[in-house]
């Protein structure tokens, strides 16, 4: 079955634009040992990583994180062998949250923890989770539990949260809880439209960012490309742009490509502190994109 995937490429005397790249088994195979390789410690020189932590605000930037890790070290070892400077949000309590999180320190990655939230419907959240039943003492005593869990974190995402991040005490208690922490910031994974979550941080003076993009609610690879192009068109209208994928193979795959490739799109990849400490430099208003949001 054959697989095809429309990139933007160029060569060197940009003769060439918008090549189709067609993917036979056999190449995809060969992406995912690329990915494999990258982990036991082979260095890509086309890697884009950023000198310095301030922001020319004459070019577009992106931040990629990509959730859920900590169940499966095959999945986590690839996603941390993605070039430049990716960031990655482990979920606390899971089998291999620690080994992934002291392995992404070590190749100089950002870590998150992805903090698991009462969301919507009955849904498994795991261990470490925040509910609305909990008292303010088990509230904050549960996300210190958390944070300690994920060594060399220097920020929280909300993993689902759908029902949790709409409610203004909750996230009072978080922000509070946070700023005592010291030294974090908040990532609003925006899985619902009705999170409070931004504005309580902003309130608390917990520095915070948005996600903008879903990069693979759809697991299929043109549909993660073309979840990629909305990110890129994001960053270049307002700046900045923030995504989140997944450790599925199929996203794994895709970026594995497109991020070697980020000069063609107009675009620096930049860890997603520096987004959120230079937030001010650029405008920051998300555009009204076509990507799909549901409520997680």
């Amino acid at each position: 079955m054959w697989c095809a995937i429309c990139l933007q490429t160029s060569d060197l005397n940009s003769r060439m634009t918008g090549d189709l790249l067609v993917m036979t088994p056999t190449l995809l195979r060969l992406f995912l040992v690329t990915g494999f390789a990258a982990i036991l410690g082979v260095r890509v020189a086309m890697a884009q990583v950023l000198e310095s932590p301030s922001l020319n605000t004459h070019q577009a930037f992106i931040s990629i994180i990509v959730d859920d890790l900590g169940h499966q070290m095959k999945a986590g070892l690839r996603a941390i062998g993605l070039p430049g400077p990716v960031t990655y949000a482990i979920l606390p309590h899971t089998v291999y949250a620690r080994r992934i999180a002291e392995l992404a320190h070590r190749l100089d990655k950002e870590i998150l923890l992805h903090l698991p939230m009462e969301a919507n419907g009955s849904r498994n959240l795991g261990l470490g989770a925040l509910t609305r039943e909990m008292t303010r003492h088990e509230f904050v005593a549960t996300l210190y539990s958390d944070l300690g869990d994920i060594p060399h974190a220097i920020g929280i995402n909300n993993h689902m949260g759908s029902l949790l991040t709409r409610h203004s005490e909750p996230m009072q208690w978080l922000m509070e809880a946070i700023r005592a922490y010291g030294n974090l910031f908040f990532v609003d994974s925006r899985t619902t439209p009705y999170s409070v979550a931004e504005r309580v941080a902003s309130e608390f003076q917990v520095p915070v960012i948005r996600r903008d993009v879903f990069l693979d609610h759809e697991r299929d690879a043109e549909s993660i490309l073309n979840q990629f192009r909305l990110l890129v068109a994001q960053a270049k209208v307002e700046g900045i742009a923030v995504g989140i994928a997944h450790p599925y193979p199929e996203t794994l795959a895709v970026l594995e490509i497109v991020l070697h490739r980020l000069e063609l799109y107009g675009v620096k990849l930049a860890p997603i502190s520096t987004l959120v400490h230079n937030r001010g430099q650029v405008s920051h208003v998300p555009i009204q994109l076509t990507h799909r949001q549901t409520d997680l």
